[in-house]
């Protein structure tokens, strides 16, 4: 605390109970200047406080002289003592005729001004019974000599060493805007922690993301001491999980110098602070190209088999990232926890090795320019592709075929792959011809599906009802069986095109 944030707003009457609260303080210091003495808690070979105190002790043949006490407020170079000398003058008046009027961040303080020294000293000394307000009486010394001072509720302590006093960080806490259980909120991480320690590491206070506030924890704790360098007592973290350390300290996460400053001038809050920090983290490791995994705020590091037994989804999603992950070396972040949504964030990047680890090159090469299409639509159909391959493997594959005959193998090839459904949709998109129309029909009934026979015409359906012996022939047949049938097909069809050949 410091003169920086003192504004005088002018003279005043004061009230009958300011005055007596102001003029109870004034006696109070008449007869004690020891009041104002703060308990040292370091190792000084003397004290920075026995001088100034001797002075006013020494003020004691004086304290009844109002003139004599108002010439010591306006000489001399010690400010602590002018700001003493002018308020127990106070008491030696018997009266506070004006009351001057101070604005500071805890709100307006009124106090007397008197002699010849700054009003922050005249407020600290006139209300050193307020832990809020007292530490501006020792703003000079404490920064000449480099004291660290913390005001409790009911004293003063003073150290040239750093160290915050556990009895000083205990009110800070109680008096905390958090529920903290000890020094911590007891949650655990949720998208990012403050953690501010303190004493060399050996206290911390942890606010996870859920609990922070637009409230700033770090000037609630420094609220009520001096140092000449804050940021030596309290340290200042935000602990998040996106990194790919395996086993961080907590020096590992210190907060960019930019947030730092302007986190420690108060612009911004804990939870911005956290928000800030994840968003900076999170992005970085995208860009870094590291190994790492992560759900939500949970990091797993390069270990695939717990990332995706974590994940919803599909096997078959499931079995195309791990092929892809054995292979590729990415940072993999989802929000949620679906297959899908992984499938969707390494496409743009990633979409060729993604179809190469559902299928393989060969179907890659068929499937042509996929950067375009729908991420999971793509890597179901390069499944459904190399699946077929798998099933069409015994299959013989003729060229020169009639249309007819070509007609009829593209039917049964839907069939072993895709059964009904894709026969179905083979069908409807092909409606030339009588024999092409028959030969469909019968495919349909073949495997079961539904006809639409209203769609064909009387001829139409009598054919097909005689070509469906061979339409189930072909869909049950391998190897050289399926040439003999789809031979078979082609003969009975009536079309006189060439069987196939060996």
């Amino acid at each position: 605390m410091g003169r920086k944030g003192v504004r005088i707003r002018g003279a005043k009457h004061t009230s009958k109970r300011q005055e007596k609260e102001l003029m109870q303080r004034a006696v109070d210091l008449a007869k004690d200047p020891e009041l104002l003495r703060p308990v040292c808690i370091g190792s000084c070979r003397r004290c920075h406080f026995d001088k100034p105190l001797r002075k006013m002790a020494s003020m004691a043949g004086i304290i009844d002289d109002v003139e004599r006490l108002n010439k010591a407020a306006a000489r001399g170079s010690d400010p602590l003592v002018k700001a003493y000398a002018g308020t127990v003058s106070l008491a030696a008046a018997g009266k506070v005729p004006y009351l001057a009027t101070a604005r500071l961040p805890s709100g307006d303080i009124s106090y007397a001004a008197r002699g010849k020294v700054g009003h922050d000293k005249l407020i600290g000394v006139q209300h050193h019974d307020d832990p809020d307000l007292r530490l501006l009486a020792y703003t000079d010394v404490s920064k000449r000599k480099k004291l660290r001072m913390y005001s409790l509720e009911d004293e003063v302590l003073c150290s040239e060493l750093p160290g915050m006093p556990d009895a000083y960080i205990e009110e800070r806490l109680e008096a905390s805007p958090y529920e903290l259980d000890g020094s911590s909120c007891g949650h655990e991480q949720s998208r990012g922690k403050l953690v501010l320690s303190y004493n060399r590491g050996e206290g911390r206070i942890t606010v996870c993301r859920h609990c922070a506030g637009d409230i700033n924890l770090f000037h609630h704790i420094i609220a009520r001491m001096t140092s000449p360098q804050p940021l030596k007592e309290l340290d200042v973290h935000v602990v998040h999980n996106f990194h790919e350390m395996e086993e961080p300290a907590l020096q590992d996460f210190r907060v960019d110098e930019d947030l730092l400053e302007s986190y420690t001038k108060g612009k911004l809050s804990d939870r911005k602070l956290i928000d800030e920090v994840v968003k900076r983290r999170s992005q970085e490791m995208k860009r870094s190209g590291a190994a790492v995994l992560m759900i939500g705020d949970r990091n797993y590091g390069r270990d695939i088999d717990s990332f995706l037994q974590d994940l919803r989804g599909s096997d078959e999603e499931k079995d195309v990232l791990r092929r892809f992950l054995e292979e590729e070396v990415v940072t993999v972040m989802v929000k949620g926890d679906r297959s899908s949504e992984a499938i969707n964030q390494i496409w743009p990047e990633h979409h060729d090795r993604l179809v190469v680890a559902a299928a393989s090159e060969e179907v890659l090469e068929e499937m042509g320019d996929v950067s375009r299409m729908n991420p999971n639509k793509a890597v179901a159909e390069a499944l459904l592709r190399q699946q077929a391959k798998g099933i069409l493997a015994d299959i013989p594959v003729f060229t020169n075929l009639g249309e007819v005959g070509a007609y009829a193998d593209r039917l049964a090839r839907a069939y072993k792959v895709g059964g009904g459904p894709s026969v179905r949709k083979a069908v409807e998109s092909e409606s030339r011809g009588y024999r092409n129309r028959s030969v469909g029909l019968a495919f349909l009934r073949a495997c079961g599906e539904q006809s639409g026979a209203w769609q064909f015409n009387h001829e139409e359906v009598d054919f097909a009802s005689f070509l469906e012996q061979f339409a189930l022939q072909m869909m049950e047949a391998k190897g050289d069986d399926y040439r003999d049938a789809l031979a078979n097909m082609i003969v009975a069809s009536g079309s006189g095109e060439e069987p196939p050949q060996p």
